[in-house]
């Protein structure tokens, strides 16, 4: 069986194929002894060593692609997210060995982010996110997860089969992650494998929107939704997306 398997949505394989292929080379120059695969959705072929592509049929997002990647593709017992501009600088074995140790022992969660060089918090009080001008409520104090390295077991059973919220596009799935895990009372952690920028590629277009959702996201919460998904509003998500594996309202997040 896999032990890992790399999650890498890129929209940017004509555009920047260079730095992506230099955020590939960096998983493959990682010295490890676990077996790993990476996988890579995009509309573009992509071909190398440990690489499976899967074709995005249309633009559908990076989000849509690491859920479906994880979903359906993916092999591995652990799970990690990595982004087409950024480049790893230790093994993840340091991570993986983090989430097995006494550190994790007493936590439900098995997820951790890779570490980026200082965590960065959810926002604050007076913050600006989406069309919200300035922020009422206190959040929790905790960083948000970016990059998240998790256990199969706990993708199925405890985020309803989803890294990301589906409703979001882009971006933001770090804060309603790291804002739902703190709400649990396990604020997230940034484990010990290092990533680094090679080359800023942010892309700001779907902020606002995917901000909005998570707003509202927390809103529920804070009413009561306490699903990381609500899977009984996604009869509709289920039918249009047959590929991702739902079989019906009640899904706990396991699949075929």
């Amino acid at each position: 069986m896999v032990d890992i398997s790399y999650l890498l949505p890129t929209n940017r394989v004509k555009t920047h194929l260079e730095i992506l292929q230099q955020a590939i080379d960096s998983v493959n120059n990682q010295s490890t002894q676990l077996e790993y695969e990476i996988l890579i959705y995009s509309e573009e072929e992509v071909k190398g060593k440990n690489i499976r592509w899967i074709e995005e049929d249309k633009r559908r997002g990076p989000i849509y692609g690491i859920n479906l990647l994880a979903k359906k593709f993916a092999k591995g017992n652990y799970f990690v997210v990595l982004t087409d501009d950024q480049q790893m600088r230790s093994p993840i074995d340091l991570c993986i060995n983090m989430i097995e140790s006494n550190i994790f022992e007493n936590r439900k969660f098995k997820i951790c982010g890779l570490g980026c060089g200082g965590s960065c918090r959810l926002p604050p009080r007076g913050t600006r996110i989406g069309h919200v001008m300035s922020l009422q409520e206190d959040w929790p104090h905790a960083n948000l997860l970016r990059w998240p390295v998790v256990r199969r077991d706990t993708l199925d059973d405890l985020l309803n089969g989803f890294i990301f919220h589906p409703d979001l596009f882009h971006g933001a799935g770090d804060i309603w992650l790291g804002y739902y895990l703190a709400m649990n009372n396990e604020p997230c952690i940034e484990g010990p494998t290092e990533i680094t920028p090679i080359h800023n590629l942010h892309d700001s277009t779907f902020e606002r929107q995917d901000s909005n959702t998570v707003y509202a996201l927390t809103k529920n919460f804070q009413n009561g939704d306490y699903a990381y998904v609500n899977m009984n509003l996604y009869k509709e998500y289920q039918t249009a997306h047959p590929e991702m594996g739902f079989n019906g309202p009640e899904i706990t997040g396991r699949f075929e």
